[in-house]
């Protein structure tokens, strides 16, 4: 059910308002908070004479219950709860203030929530909304797509593997073994120059390309740490059971991982009596 709006005469200002505050502001986003606002016309316009005692206090236990959002519609048992009255005598308070007329209008209006409690309600229009200005959510940032090229080149950089990584995992995933690699294998597919055969830098350059690791990965790892930290975690590789290899080994090489448990519990290699030296026997005879 609708009512029309409450309509001041042109000279009449409203004896009441209700202001919205936005409070805890961030990025656009607040929270409501309604006050109830008195004006000189309260005292001009002929309202205070208009209502008799009870009919005010009623009136104003109403606007008592305005809520964040700038709606009042409370039920007679919250009325009577707040009046210390029964029900029956609040509905009849009520039903009083709904016979009294300002301006030739109603101030208050049965109202009906979905509950079926039986509630009241200001004559819409009665206390016009005034809500804060200046809070307008700031404008999106605008976003430049980047270039098709560019897009394709970050992806290859950032989740791209060598086709012989990705063809050694698939074989080791399927139970196939492969041969050991030498110094003649190739790597990505290329063979490697013959003049860089007997190159121990060259031969470590490869051994890291084999990996996965871009050239100037391989480069930048040969010129700033040593060849056995290098060739450490190489031997080390195949026990770490890792997906991205190449990450893995660059990282391992600069932060100088520990071995892994699988490489620590290989039982050591025996050697003969014979080979041992004078200062290993005088150990154990001690």
């Amino acid at each position: 059910m609708t009512f029309p709006l409450f309509h001041y005469q042109a000279e009449h200002e409203p004896p009441f308002t209700i202001f919205i505050e936005h409070r805890d502001k961030s990025q656009g986003h607040w929270r409501p908070a309604a006050f109830v606002r008195l004006t000189a016309s309260l005292r001009t316009s002929g309202f205070l004479l208009a209502l008799p005692p009870d009919e005010m206090k009623t009136f104003l236990l109403l606007l008592t219950f305005v809520t964040p959002n700038g709606d009042c519609r409370p039920t007679v048992s919250q009325l009577a709860t707040a009046l210390r009255l029964s029900e029956a005598k609040t509905r009849v308070r009520l039903e009083r203030l709904l016979e009294v007329r300002w301006q030739e209008q109603p101030i208050v209006l049965p109202h009906h929530p979905g509950n079926c409690l039986k509630a009241f309600t200001l004559m819409p229009g009665l206390l016009p909304v005034q809500e804060e200005k200046g809070t307008a959510a700031p404008p999106a940032p605008l976003y430049r797509a980047a270039p098709r090229e560019a897009v394709i080149e970050h992806s290859r950089r950032t989740y791209g593997r060598p086709r012989a990584e990705v063809e050694r995992q698939i074989e080791e995933q399927m139970g196939y073994k492969r041969p050991p690699e030498t110094a003649s294998d190739t790597v990505a597919g290329m063979p490697a120059p013959a003049e860089d055969s007997h190159d121990p830098k060259a031969r470590l350059r490869r051994d890291l390309l084999a990996v996965g690791l871009l050239p100037q990965q391989a480069d930048e790892l040969i010129t700033h740490y040593d060849e056995v930290r290098i060739r450490r975690q190489l031997m080390w590789l195949p026990h770490r059971f890792v997906r991205n290899r190449a990450g893995f080994l660059l990282a391992a090489i600069k932060d100088d991982y520990a071995a892994p448990a699988a490489a620590r519990s290989r039982p050591p290699q025996a050697t003969d009596p014979k080979d041992s030296s004078p200062a290993t026997s005088a150990s154990h005879e001690a």
